[in-house]
Order: structure tokens, then C-alpha cells, then sequence
């Protein structure tokens, strides 16, 4: 009796073995955090709404009482569309970022205008919006130091 015990305890801790390798094996490895950020958003947002309802852009604006250093607004904008993409505009006074990550592209254009003085302000507060606050709220293998596999592209016009 104790040992068809064992034998059956054994195999079924097997077969748990087996079928939890095969999920971590079939677990999504994204290339960057933007990317990570991307997919998630677009899975929580597109499968909790109906057909009707489906969303093809998502806005999160962050509360004006969570802006720091003059920033007068910051909106990150998800296109679940044809163009997939994930776009940051943060703006002070005449100044502003636009930070822009198509899906899949691996790369994270920042595309600055204005007054010069106020370009760390800017990229501080896409940071604060995007990449501190997507590592408060989930757990991620990547961290603020280390973003990925991510080219980081600046322009200014």
C-alpha cells in the first residue's frame, strides 16, 4: 500500500514537473521593456472588451498632481492598430517630447523641441511616466538599468 503510494505520488509529481516546463518553455520572452509594456497593455486592454467595443487606442493620463518639475502634461498613447505603436508626449511651457516605440522594432525614438534648458525635465518625466511606473505596478525581468535589447534614437527639430 505505501508503496503504490510512493509510485503514484511520484508520477503525478512528474507529470506537474512536465506540464509546468512546457508553460515556462511557451512564456513570451520579450526583447525590451517597451516591447514587454506594449504587449501586456494591448492584451489587458483588447481582451476585456467586447467586439463592439474594441479599443484600438488607449490613452493614460497622468494626474496632474503626480507632475513634478514644471511638467504641464504627460500622455502615453497605445495604438492597437496597423501601426502598433506605444507614444509618450510630455510637455513643459513651448517645450516638448514625443517618445515613440513601433512594436517589434527594438528601438525608442525621443523626438525633442524647445527651449534646451528643459530637455532633462522632459526625459525625466517620460521615465517617471513609462518606466519607473511600469516597474512599481508589475514585476518584470528587466529593470530600470537595464531596458533590454533597445537602440535609444534622439532628434530634435
Amino acid at each position: 500500500m505505501k508503496r503504490s503510494f510512493v509510485i503514484g505520488a511520484t508520477i503525478i509529481l512528474v507529470i506537474a514537473l512536465v506540464v509546468m516546463g512546457v508553460k515556462i518553455s511557451q512564456h513570451t520572452k520579450y526583447e525590451n521593456v517597451f516591447e514587454e509594456i506594449y504587449s501586456i497593455t494591448k492584451t489587458q486592454e483588447t481582451n476585456i472588451k467586447s467586439h463592439e467595443d474594441k479599443v484600438y487606442t488607449y490613452e493614460v493620463l497622468v494626474p496632474k498632481e503626480e507632475l513634478s518639475n514644471g511638467i504641464d502634461s504627460t500622455v502615453t498613447t497605445f495604438h492597437f492598430e496597423e501601426d502598433e505603436r506605444l507614444e509618450t508626449v510630455v510637455e513643459k511651457g513651448d517645450s516638448k517630447l514625443v517618445a515613440t516605440y513601433k512594436k517589434g522594432s527594438n528601438e525608442l525614438v525621443l523626438n525633442f523641441t524647445g527651449n534646451e534648458e528643459d530637455k532633462n525635465t522632459l526625459h525625466d518625466g517620460f521615465e517617471n511616466a513609462v518606466v519607473k511606473k511600469w516597474f512599481k505596478e508589475r514585476a518584470s525581468r528587466f529593470s530600470q538599468n537595464e531596458l533590454g535589447e533597445l537602440v535609444i534614437t534622439e532628434t530634435r527639430e
